[in-house]
Parts: structure tokens; C-alpha cells; sequence
């Protein structure tokens, strides 16, 4: 297991290149057709800014942060990864205010969504990234769409249309190969926007077998999340 990938430090990197390879058997396995789902976050650590530090302790305040969270999924199909704040969404969704030790819950719906159900295609590869900005105001349809025409050109987008001819072993490093760029991808658009990324996930989730609570529930010394599966 990795430490880093697409230049980020990940305090979960659940990067098992087995669960990107088929499993063959006297029949074929069904590929699981769902989807994923954020439910809950609760921030552990907030960044300090230094600013900001000095004045909370200065008046004893315990504000409430505001989190970007920006997470990219996507198989082996070859399809364009899905964003999530997706394009043209209400900032209203696409940010959270939560005070250090508190959890945030999305009660509407199944939660905020990470990847649609569907068919999937040997594997699921999903990046979560939640930044907080030292920016008073900041645009996140500016900051989404900039990450939406990224991953449509360039390396990302080769490294996502190489998925489509991929077949057996050597897909897997492809699979991983594409989780990197596309994280670095978003990594470098939060550092440009001045946000600090104070919790990181990565992970690949197997396409015929059932996913697990670890792999859904995962915990960081900045921020912990509990995701669930959309049918």
C-alpha cells in the first residue's frame, strides 16, 4: 500500500490492484450494479490559520469551518469520471459549515452523491478530497468547472480512455495509474484556490464483490468519513 498517489498524502489509500482483476470461474460473476454515497463527515482537526488561531484563542470564539468536498469516481468503462460538486450545482450542496469535533449529515436523499448506480466495469477507482480555504469568498462553480474542463483534456482524459481497451492484469496499473493523474489533477486546482486539503481518501472498490463497513467508514487525524451504497 502506497502512501501518496497523484501527489497527495493519503491517510487511506485502499489501493488492492486485485479487485481490478476480472474473476473468472466455471461462470461468469455478475458485476454489482450500484453506486456511492457520502453520509456523513466529521471534522477532527481543522487547519490553523495562523490569523484566525490567534484570534479564536484571543476570544475564546469555536467557529464553524467551511469545507469544500470534492470527490471523482469512475471504472473501467472508459466514461468521464464523475464530479462531484457536480457542474452548475448549488453551492448551497456543495459546501459545508461544521465546527472541529461535530459531524455533518446528509439527511436529503442518499446523501450527497460519489458515483451514480450503474453496471460497473471491473472495478470502482474514487478520490475524496476536503479542503478548507483561507479565502474569505471564493467560487466554487468556478473552482468545479475548472476541474470538469481539466479532466476532459490532457493526460487525465488519455489515462481515462485508456480504461476502455484495458483487459486483465495489466489493467489494473492503468486503473491506479488513472487515480493518480486525476487526483493530482484536482490537488493542483485546490492549491491554486489557496484551499489546504486536510483530509484525503483513495480507494478501488471490487466490481463483483460486495463492498465492506471498513472500506466504507474511514477515519483520518483531519477529517472521517461514512460512505454508503446507492442502488
Amino acid at each position: 500500500m502506497a502512501d501518496s498517489i497523484g501527489g497527495v498524502e493519503f491517510a487511506i489509500l485502499d489501493v488492492d490492484e486485485q479487485r481490478l482483476v476480472p474473476i473468472r470461474g466455471v461462470e461468469e460473476v455478475q458485476a454489482l450494479n450500484q453506486g456511492l454515497a457520502l453520509d456523513e463527515l466529521t471534522l477532527n482537526h481543522a487547519h490553523e490559520f495562523w490569523l484566525a488561531h490567534l484570534w479564536n484563542r484571543l476570544t475564546g470564539h469555536d467557529p464553524e469551518v467551511e469545507l469544500l468536498i470534492v470527490s471523482t469516481a469512475f471504472d473501467m468503462s472508459g466514461d468521464a469520471p464523475f464530479v462531484w460538486p457536480a457542474k452548475g450545482a448549488d453551492e448551497d450542496l456543495a459546501m459545508i459549515r461544521v465546527r472541529q469535533g461535530a459531524t455533518h449529515h446528509w439527511t436529503i436523499g442518499n446523501g450527497s452523491p460519489v458515483f451514480p448506480p450503474k453496471e460497473l466495469v471491473r472495478g470502482l477507482m474514487v478520490s475524496m478530497l476536503v479542503s478548507e480555504s483561507c479565502k474569505e469568498v471564493r467560487s466554487v462553480a468556478e473552482t468545479i468547472a475548472t476541474i470538469n474542463d481539466a479532466l476532459s483534456k490532457g493526460k487525465a482524459a488519455a489515462a481515462i480512455a485508456a480504461l476502455a481497451t484495458a483487459a486483465g492484469g495489466p489493467g489494473a496499473a492503468l486503473g491506479v495509474a488513472a487515480l493518480g493523474e486525476i487526483t493530482g489533477v484536482v490537488a493542483g486546482i485546490l492549491k491554486a484556490d489557496k484551499d489546504v486539503v486536510i483530509g484525503a481518501y483513495a480507494g478501488i472498490l471490487s466490481a463483483t464483490i460486495p463492498w465492506t463497513d471498513d472500506q466504507l467508514e474511514q477515519d483520518d487525524n483531519g477529517a472521517s468519513i461514512k460512505l454508503s451504497v446507492v442502488h
